[in-house]
Order: structure tokens, then sequence, then C-alpha cells
């Protein structure tokens, strides 16, 4: 028998091996668990309707798509007004969209103070709950709460009733899918010809030396960062409506060759790229 009473050490190591049994069976169980829910939660994710796509919005629409970070965001692609301000095309409206597990999306919306030409963006944005909806007839909804920056965030239910809304809700329909065809330089970029003077011509100077680029945005697709530049210089962008256009200045330059070059992309992540070559000449001091 052993000093201290105990089991005999037969029966002790039979006791420890039981006990090990029974943490790696309870250990197994906890891991199948946690894959099931793992499983589940992935389930429902998946089975919940996208909200990336074109989606109209008080009289214009917005794009959700990922951003170069993988971030969804919602990105303005035809003017639309909230509250007595408007949206311009380009502009990133929704931000830091996230999912929930039951198939709400929170974030982040871009609120204006003042109205009409006064309009000013706030550098704090309202928190905004975002849910797609199937109706009856198998057409979807998107479903957007407000609440005013500062508070707290709203929520909309599976069945699209929401709670704890400050300012108001609004419906959304589909426009058109997330486009999957970039778009090409000559569609999107017009550039006037290059104004070589003309062979035969040795007192003619028709060197284009200031000059509009016109940026024309795809549709549903608006650009999101857009570089107009020569060399090191970059010309400034100026947007009417959902034409971009960029002053070429080469007045004052000596004589030379000049490439003006883009690059911009597309909220649906498309670059488009190109340039084209001026050379610009000195006319000559007529005769006499």
């Amino acid at each position: 028998m052993p000093r201290d009473g105990g089991p005999p050490p037969a029966l002790r190591c039979v006791a420890m091996t039981r006990s090990r049994r029974h943490l790696a069976l309870l250990w197994g169980s906890l891991v199948s668990l946690t894959a099931a829910v793992a499983i589940l939660a992935a389930s429902a994710s998946a089975a919940a309707p996208s909200i990336q796509g074109v989606w109209s919005f008080n009289g214009g629409t917005v794009i959700v798509t990922p951003d170069a970070s993988g971030q969804l965001v919602g990105t303005v692609s035809s003017p639309t007004t909230f509250a007595n301000c408007v949206h311009p095309a380009g502009q990133t409206m929704w931000t830091d969209l996230q999912a929930s597990a039951n198939g709400m999306f929170s974030g982040m919306h871009q609120w204006y103070h003042g109205s009409g030409a006064s309009c000013t963006p706030e550098s704090v944005l309202g928190p905004t709950a975002f849910r797609v909806l199937t109706e009856s007839d198998g057409s979807s909804v998107l479903r957007v709460c407000f609440n005013q920056p500062g508070t707290t965030m709203p929520s909309i239910a599976p069945d699209g009733t929401p709670s704890n809304v400050n300012y108001g809700c609004t419906d959304s329909t589909p426009v058109a899918p997330v486009p999957t065809v970039a778009p090409t330089f000559s569609q999107t970029i017009t550039l006037p010809p290059n104004g070589e003077q003309t062979a035969g011509t040795e007192t003619a100077c028709r060197s284009l030396r200031h000059f509009a680029i016109h940026i024309r945005e795809p549709k549903n697709d608006p650009l999101v960062k857009l570089t107009v530049y020569l060399n090191k210089r970059v010309f400034k962008t100026l947007r009417h409506g959902q034409e971009i256009t960029a002053v070429i200045n080469l007045r004052g330059l000596p004589k030379g060759t000049y490439t003006v070059r883009i690059w911009a992309r597309t909220a649906a992540g498309f670059i488009v790229r190109g340039h084209r070559t001026y050379h610009t000449c000195v006319p000559k001091a007529p005769k006499g």
C-alpha cells in the first residue's frame, strides 16, 4: 500500500487516462461547436442580399463598391440631393460600411450644414444603417436610415422595421450592377489635336499652347481619382455636372515637345490612362 493511503499506482494511471480522454472529448466538442457557429454565420452572410451595385437615391444614383483598401463605400455616380444640399458626382457619400451577423450594414453618411450655395460638408459624419430587402414580387430595395452626426447608430430589423432613428429613412431601387467592363481612354478622355504645322508652310506656326481637356465619366462608374500632369506639374481639374475639364497652358514655354498624361481610377476599380504629345513652335517674324 502507498504511504499516503491513496489508490495504487495502476489505478491512479487509469484515472489520469480517463481524465485526459474526457478533456479530449470536451475539447473536440468545443472545436466542433465553434466550427458549426462559423458555418452558420457564413451561411447567413452568404444568404443576405448583396449591397454592392448602383442604386437610385433622391433623384440621383450611388454606386456601392469596395474602395482601394477593400472597404465598402458609396460613391455618387450622378448628383443627388439630401436635405437641402447637392452631393456631386464622384463624392464618397457613404463610408465604413460594415456587415453585421443579421444582414444589416452600418456605416457613415456625409452631412452638410447650410443650404443652397452655402452648403458646407460637415466634419463629423452621421451614423447610418443599410439593409437590402426583398419585396413580395422578388425585387430588391435598399433601405437607408439616417441619424444626426454625433448620435448613436440606427438599426433596421430583417423585416425592414427601423429603430433608434432620429432623422428618417429612404428606400432606393437597383439601377444597374457594378460595371464589369473597363472604359477605354478614347471613351473617357477628349484631347485636342497636337496642332503640328502643315508641311510646306514654312512661315506658319500652328502649335497649340492653350487648350482644354474634357473628361467624361463612364456611365454609373464615376472617377474617384484623376490626375492630369505635364512632367511634374499637376493641372487643376474642374467638375461641371458629370463632365470634368482641365485647362492646359503651355504659353511662355520654349519651343519643344511636351507630353500631357492623364491617369484616372473609377469607383469600380478600373484604371484609365493615356497621353498625347504636343510640339510647340515659335512664330517667325514677318519679312520687312
